[in-house]
């Protein structure tokens, strides 16, 4: 489809909070040893749960205020997208278990119980993240949610191969097994992904004066959300030895 001039700006002005997002997982993308990819995996996969399990009613609540408002287009396809979300979070579950199997024989001590890791206390980047979505579906302008969706979904397009590259040259093809949730959202999410622009590439030339807002949600979605990738390569309490054994 021919994008208007108004979709064009949105990318222009978005490209700043992209350029951040790369520079603030500089340190994923070069990480090397296999102890500490683990460790994020882990933490991804068992802290992401609560960042994943309620997306689909994010989506469907912020399309339907969005059609309420009269934005009656984007509400419309607002809901459709939310049932593409459901339950996408069991991968996320699933991906633990096998994770902290994997961690178990090759990495322990400290041994790890999956549940445990799924029971711990959220990190600030995880609520920032949920409030996040209930603040734009709060607001007056609960269209925003289509700006999270094209960022976050376009992330595992654009950055979701080259992670996994180096975690499976680090930790060996086996892995793979273990991260369906990403293997899975790097394919669907191109569908999504194009979905999405067009989606908003539409609102913009019904709603060009939106674009203002769309820029702004979308640039604190990629700030949160490279704060949660940055924060789960660095959150290791609960694998150090001593935190398990003090």
């Amino acid at each position: 489809m021919q994008f208007n001039e108004h979709f064009e700006r949105y990318e222009r002005e978005i490209s700043l909070a992209r350029t951040n997002f790369s520079r603030k997982i500089l340190e994923l993308s070069k990480e090397k040893d296999p102890r500490n990819l683990m460790i994020f995996w882990l933490n991804f996969s068992s802290l992401g749960i609560a960042m994943t399990e309620f997306v689909e009613d994010w989506i469907r609540r912020a399309g339907q205020k969005t059609k309420d408002l009269g934005y009656e287009h984007l509400g419309v396809k607002l809901i459709k997208h939310a049932t593409h979300e459901r339950n996408h979070h069991l991968m996320m579950i699933a991906d633990t278990h096998k994770l902290t199997e994997i961690w178990n024989q090759e990495y322990a001590p400290p041994a790890l119980q999956a549940n445990q890791l799924m029971s711990r206390k959220p990190m600030a980047s995880t609520l920032a993240y949920q409030k996040l979505h209930e603040d734009c579906i709060k607001s007056e302008n609960p269209f925003g949610q289509i700006a999270i969706e094209y960022e976050i979904e376009n992330l595992s397009i654009v950055h979701g191969p080259g992670i996994l590259k180096n975690s499976t040259e680090s930790l060996g093809k086996d892995i793979q097994s273990c991260l369906t949730f990403v293997f899975d959202h790097v394919e669907i999410d191109q569908a999504h992904t194009v979905y999405n622009r067009e989606a908003m590439c539409e609102f913009l030339d019904e709603f060009p004066t939106a674009v203002n807002d769309l820029v702004a949600i979308g640039s604190k979605a990629l700030d949160i959300y490279g704060s949660f990738l940055n924060d789960c390569l660095i959150h290791s309490e609960v694998f150090s030895t001593a935190a398990v054994t003090a």
